[in-house]
Order: structure tokens, then sequence, then C-alpha cells
């Protein structure tokens, strides 16, 4: 996933892709797919339906406070709607994972071993890989599943926003001109500037992209203050 890595400016877009892997987290029971379990009874408790699946209130809970401890690191300001944000950047990466479902990977099984054995590689021995695995609560095969989709949603990226980037060299050699702060001659700074050009169209790219799926696949979010979807039409739990 070097592409990714190489044109990423963004620390939203950054947690798309991180926190894809929510669903091995536990999905809601298919008989309560499309409604907001009632509170004490032991269900789990959705938030937001996008297609047929759905992210629950311990998931979000959970990359909420993921992506605030990575906030807090960079040291930025963690925002007062830091639920709302989350839980819409989890929405858009169900989006972008239905997208990629749609397509044919060449493959893809073999693109996931491949980042399975690079991660292996990190560690003295495979016990030692999957003890490490263990103590996450993870087995080597909940983790393929998780790296499955990141592949899947890193082949939507490719496809439909960093392989739509193009820079011309006449753009190349304006940006050069006028930021005026290169201390290096324009074809030593030519990949430093492609990075910096590509980086600032991705997040558009990545908007326009998630407004089309937005189209093609339902996104319901419920109210939590009335146990109620918002979908454009309101629907309650218990009736049709």
């Amino acid at each position: 996933m070097k592409t990714f890595n190489l044109l990423l400016s963004s620390s939203a877009i950054l947690f798309i892709l991180l926190s894809v892997g929510c669903d091995r987290l536990g999905e809601a029971p298919r008989r309560n797919r499309g409604r907001v379990a009632s509170p004490g009874t032991g269900s789990v408790k959705v938030v937001a339906r996008v297609g047929d699946r759905e992210i629950t209130r311990d998931q979000q809970a959970k990359m909420v406070n993921a992506y605030s401890k990575s906030m807090i690191r960079r040291g930025e300001e963690v925002p007062d709607d830091i639920k709302k944000m989350v839980l819409d950047l989890m929405i858009e990466g169900e989006l972008l994972y239905l997208a990629g479902l749609d397509l044919k990977i060449d493959d893809l099984d073999g693109k996931v071993d491949t980042e399975t054995r690079q991660l292996i590689e990190e560690f003295p021995s495979e016990r030692a890989f999957a003890d490490n695995l263990a103590l996450r609560g993870m087995t080597v095969a909940m983790l393929k599943e998780d790296l499955k989709r990141r592949v899947i949603i890193d082949h939507v990226l490719e496809r439909e926003v960093f392989g739509r980037i193009k820079i011309t060299d006449e753009e190349i050699e304006e940006y050069y001109n006028n930021a005026g702060t290169f201390q290096s001659p324009l074809q030593e700074s030519r990949e430093e500037i492609i990075k910096i050009l590509s980086a600032s169209r991705t997040p558009v790219l990545l908007d326009e992209l998630i407004e089309r799926l937005k189209k093609k696949y339902p996104v319901e979010k419920m109210r939590t203050d009335s146990n109620q979807y918002s979908s454009g039409k309101e629907k309650i739990e218990g009736k049709e």
C-alpha cells in the first residue's frame, strides 16, 4: 500500500483506512438489522447502517478512543464533536469497503498473504507473532480478514482517487516558481512537489467519491436522542 502512504496528507483520510477493520469487532445479529436494540436488553446497539452493514456503539467508542489518542499524540486538540466526526469517518470506510466488494481484485488472497508475511517478518518467529496477536485478542485468521478489508479499500482508493490524480510539468514548474522556498533545482524538487500537489487534491477527489457512493449505498444514522433513523425519512424502532 505504498501509494496510499506516499500521497496521504490528511489524518482523517488515514483514519478511514486504519479503522476499517471494525467489522471483526462484532456485528449485530442479522435478526436485529434495521433497528436499534433497546438499552439493557443485552443486544448490540447499532448507531449506523451502511447498505447491509452495521456500525455498533461499541465499535464507535473504540474508534473514538483510538482517534482521540492519535490526535493528542500529534499535539492536536480533540474536538467537542469527536463522536460524530468518527462515526462519519467510519461510515465512509464502510462505503469504500462496499464499493470494493463490487470490484474484481486480481489475486486478492495472494495480496493478503503477502501483507501477512511482511508483518510476520517483523517478529523473531511465527510463534512470537502469534503470541502478540493473542495479547490483542486476535488470531491469524482474524488478522487476515482485517488485511483483506484494507487491501479492498486500498484498491478502491487507488482506482478512484490516487489513480485519477495527474500532475503536469507545467503545474510542477509553476508551483516551484511561486513557492520560492526550494533550495534545490527544479528537477531535484520534482518528486516533493508532486507529493504536495497530489496531497492537496486527494481530499477533494475522496469527497466526490464518497458522495457518489452515498447515492449507491443507503446510509442510515440512528438518532441517539430518540432511537430513530436519519436517512431522508424517519423510521422508529419496531415500526416499518
